[in-house]
């Protein structure tokens, strides 16, 4: 089953590039009115709603229609299981105000 947010598995590195599922009234939200690359708008609204630093990945030659973002995983694992439960919280309600992505469950971590 596949997941809200997706990573390959992370060995010896201090950044997860953790796919992101987008739904379609978002990606045109942020494109046609905001003037952004989705996942650009996307890690500016994580900071401003949760206060986690993200890097938007298309910086890093992601795939065409493919939303990544770039983290660091360097916390203590208390740290990061609560960021992690904050993107979770973040994500549901993305997903309430744009809709789902097409297929996908929203899990609890």
């Amino acid at each position: 089953m596949g997941g809200v947010l997706q990573s390959m598995r992370i060995e010896g590195a201090m950044y997860a590039f953790p796919r992101i599922s987008l739904p379609a009234k978002y990606i045109t939200h942020a494109e046609e009115c905001m003037g952004r690359k989705p996942d650009t708008l996307y890690c500016m609204d994580v900071l401003r709603q949760t206060g986690v630093l993200l890097v938007p990945g298309n910086g890093f030659a992601q795939q065409a229609d493919t939303f990544h973002f770039r983290m660091t995983i360097l916390p203590a694992m208390d740290d990061l299981r609560t960021l992690l439960a904050g993107l979770c919280c973040f994500q549901k309600q993305l997903y309430a105000d744009f809709g789902d992505a097409t297929g996908l469950e929203v899990d609890t971590i």
